[in-house]
């Protein structure tokens, strides 16, 4: 069965890739646009660099928790949990509709005057920074634990213990 899922959790992978590439020409274009419209212009040095990382931090988290807790937006999600088996192929098991809901916070970023390529750079390093919390490889981080999302607590939530559902 690992095999199997595995095999699977690929196949959504390289599927939403194909998506998530066009997606991303389409997103992009659409924050260029708002930019124009800007209402601050933060600038591209250490301090916004910084600010973009909070917010964008802020921005996943709170796109991710609607995904739990709001119903039409977990039917696309559940897919990223319907994993068997936890490994790093779990973290590709990413339904391309959940992309549709990343226009309202970043262009809202963009409006605000973040730089589209600065958005842009900052969504890969999190997304990077997703898939490697999707392994059983790492047990503990130490201290970082009371700080960042890890490997061990991305695993209670993906757990199907009752006592750990939804918690991360």
């Amino acid at each position: 069965h690992e095999a199997r899922d595995t095999a699977a959790s690929l196949a959504l992978g390289v599927g939403n890739l194909a998506i998530q590439i066009a997606w991303k020409g389409v997103a992009f274009g659409f924050f260029l646009w708002l930019y124009q419209f800007r209402v601050f212009e933060p600038g591209s040095g250490l301090a916004a660099w910084l600010a973009l990382f909070v917010a964008e931090d802020l921005c996943y988290y709170a796109f991710h928790r609607a995904h739990h807790e709001v119903r039409v937006l977990w039917a696309a999600h559940v897919a990223h949990h319907s994993s068997q088996r936890y490994h790093l192929a779990t973290a590709l098991r990413q339904p391309w509709a959940e992309s549709l809901g990343m226009f309202v916070p970043y262009g809202l970023m963009s409006l605000l005057g973040v730089r589209p390529n600065m958005i842009e750079t900052a969504r890969q390093l999190n997304l990077i920074y997703q898939f490697w919390i999707h392994t059983e490889a790492v047990r503990t981080i130490g201290p970082l634990e009371e700080v960042l999302n890890t490997p061990s607590h991305h695993r209670a939530h993906h757990g199907s213990n009752r006592r750990y559902l939804d918690r991360n």
